[in-house]
């Protein structure tokens, strides 16, 4: 990545006391590139790092005992949503359950990074209209992209004038933070946390009626529900800088659940396709969606970010 991050030692740090001993130890100094790790009950612990593509299996065996030790630890912190999600206090990482007849039996943890910068080649498109919606599948650096772009609005001078008008609806602590105080990358913008997935869209609603936003941050638009508050809320006069999960521009605007993203009138004027990390293909929706209608794959601009 070539943006710095911002207080990424410290996230870090944050995040080491859900670690079981013995797996931390074998992380060594490569724990400051952590991506992602994997606990799974009676297999190798293993863990994805930056850069890399393949995980690497450590000699360690999770057993009954490090789930025991992580259900402690994530009780104390406040446990999960009835998504299976939980954020991590003050940061955008996240740790996610499985579960099985009531009982976990694996846990994956996701760090979150701030850096600084990343996103900036949109900011002319945002200038121009600050509504998008990232594309991409799971993985793929989605919400990287849309922190980046939330970072932007509250330090770029030509984005400045949305800095206090720009209204998060964060469902996972992700893009914010988790916890009460707002990320200090994101100083600037006024968070609206969601304390449980099934309440999205119900938050999207308050936040478009109790907080006069300009634009609203919405990471995931997975639910009907979902889209349709996001088109209601377009109404008041926000836009929209949201994500959503998809392989290609077509297969989402066929998701009948975000239809209302699209019709009768796209809610968003830009959609950005994550190709690869740190590439993305930007679609000017006036020009692309005539051509989905017609069933076809539009054809859009490639940039660095």
């Amino acid at each position: 990545m070539k943006y710095p991050a911002i207080r990424a030692r410290e996230d870090l740090e944050l995040l080491e006391p859900f670690l079981p001993h013995d797996a931390r130890e074998l992380l060594g100094d490569d724990f400051e590139r952590l991506d992602e790790l994997r606990l799974l009950l009676e297999q190798p612990f293993c863990a994805l790092f930056s850069g890399e593509e393949e995980y690497r299996e450590y000699p360690l065996t999770i057993t009954g005992a490090h789930m025991s030790l992580m259900l402690s630890v994530t009780e104390e912190a406040g446990g999960f949503r009835d998504d299976n999600r939980m954020g991590v206090e003050g940061t955008g990482h996240r740790i996610s359950r499985i579960r099985q007849r009531g009982h976990t039996i694996g846990y994956t943890i996701r760090v979150g990074r701030y850096f600084d910068g990343i996103g900036l080649p949109l900011v002319p498109y945002l200038c121009e209209e600050p509504s998008m919606l990232i594309v991409g599948e799971a993985g793929s650096g989605k919400t990287t992209l849309l922190r980046g772009i939330l970072r932007l609005i509250v330090t770029d001078p030509r984005l400045r004038k949305y800095r206090w008008r720009t209204v998060p609806v964060d469902t996972s602590g992700e893009m914010c933070g988790a916890g009460r105080i707002v990320h200090a990358a994101l100083q600037g913008v006024v968070n609206m946390p969601v304390d449980a997935k099934s309440e999205q869209a119900k938050v999207i609603l308050e936040a478009t009626t109790n907080q006069n936003p300009r634009i609203i941050g919405v990471d995931e638009i997975n639910k009907l529900a979902e889209a349709e508050e996001v088109a209601d809320a377009m109404k008041y006069g926000a836009r929209l800088i949201g994500s959503t999960h998809g392989r290609d521009l077509r297969l989402v605007h066929a998701n009948k659940n975000l239809a209302p993203l699209f019709s009768p009138e796209p809610v968003f004027r830009w959609a950005a396709l994550v190709r690869s990390r740190g590439v993305v293909e930007v679609y000017d929706m006036r020009e692309a969606l005539p051509v989905l209608k017609a069933g076809g794959q539009p054809t859009g601009k490639l940039l660095e970010v």
